[in-house]
């Protein structure tokens, strides 16, 4: 059972297909990742 705040090592996000947050588990990856403040600009409004 994974809890709300479960968190796996190593899982990251990029900017991805159409500007969207894609997950990379990668954990030697060094492509740049997404910060927390990037959230609110890639949000699509409805």
């Amino acid at each position: 059972v994974l809890r709300n705040d479960y968190m796996e090592n190593g899982v990251h996000f990029h900017s991805g297909p159409s500007g969207r947050p894609a997950v990379c588990h990668d954990s030697r990856c060094t492509s740049p990742r997404l910060q927390v403040e990037d959230w609110s600009r890639l949000q699509v409004e409805d």
